[in-house]
């Protein structure tokens, strides 16, 4: 009786699978992909493990690659916030997100003795298949520094 329920159980549960992973599709890109989507990679100083740079757009892309060849994480980091922006859009046009689940926010204070002088407004957008958070420093410099990253579940 116990494994008539768990057959059946399983089994109605089955169909769902492809209807949740059907909303996450082409999640996440794979390297081949992304250079189609933003050109060849390009030298850039960074010393996180399977990362590549790209340059398309003036600012450094940076792409985090898993051992599949899969991207796990697109970051990004400059003064330009603008175009921080416009690039996270345009990946954002090319893959889905998925349904917006939470979204935070926060703020701290200009302090110059946190690392890369702290403080400022961060904002973390969690979809169903990819989370982006925004970052923008507070501090008085000639670079009101901004940082964005895509990170696939």
């Amino acid at each position: 009786m116990m494994t008539k329920f768990l057959f059946a159980f399983c089994l109605a549960f089955s169909f769902l699978l492809p209807i949740v992973s059907a909303k996450c599709r082409n999640h996440p890109p794979t390297k081949s992909e992304l250079i189609e989507l933003l050109g060849n990679p390009v030298s850039c100083n960074s010393d996180i493990k399977n990362t590549i740079c790209f340059g398309k757009f003036g600012t450094p892309v940076y792409a985090e690659i898993d051992s599949t060849d899969s991207v796990k994480k697109i970051y990004m980091y400059g003064c330009d916030k603008g175009e921080g922006e416009r690039v996270v859009n345009f990946i954002l046009s090319k893959y889905k997100s998925g349904k917006l689940l939470k979204s935070t926010s926060k703020s701290e204070e200009c302090d110059y003795d946190k690392i890369l002088g702290g403080g400022g407004k961060r904002l973390t957008e969690d979809y169903e298949c990819l989370t982006v958070t925004y970052g923008e420093s507070n501090c008085p410099t000639n670079c009101r520094g901004y940082g964005m990253d895509i990170t696939w579940k």
